[in-house]
């Protein structure tokens, strides 16, 4: 895969890598006996709602999907579950996101250059 952005090729790799370098995230999609209503839990992000199935956006830190997972199991009863890489679609828009922001902060880091010449 190569990806450009502004005439610069910024990536040029698989698809693997890519994945391995930006999606860190995943999506945990939890279909519970019956519908538990709202839940909080911290460090999953609660990204859709379908009465008894809710979709989660998990990010690896250092706590697996499972260690959520059991303890979302030991309040509600749950019936089933399925772990979804993000779509690549969201991983070049992320790194895109990125580029973004650090070419605003490299601008905003430039001089101003007040007055003429010397």
């Amino acid at each position: 895969m190569i990806i450009v952005n502004k005439g610069s090729l910024v990536y040029d790799g698989s698809v693997a890598a890519l994945r391995s370098k930006l999606g860190d995230e995943r999506r945990v999609v939890i279909e519970f006996a019956q519908d538990p209503g709202s839940i909080e839990i911290l460090g999953l992000t609660l990204i859709k709602e379908e009465g008894s199935r809710k979709t989660f956006l998990f990010t690896r830190n250092g706590t697996t999907v499972f260690d959520y997972v059991s303890r979302i199991a030991e309040k509600y009863p749950i019936e089933d579950v399925s772990i979804e890489d993000v779509d690549i679609e969201s991983i070049i828009r992320r790194l895109y996101k990125q580029l973004a922001a650090e070419d605003e902060e490299s601008q905003g880091r430039q001089p101003i250059l007040v007055g003429g010449a010397n």
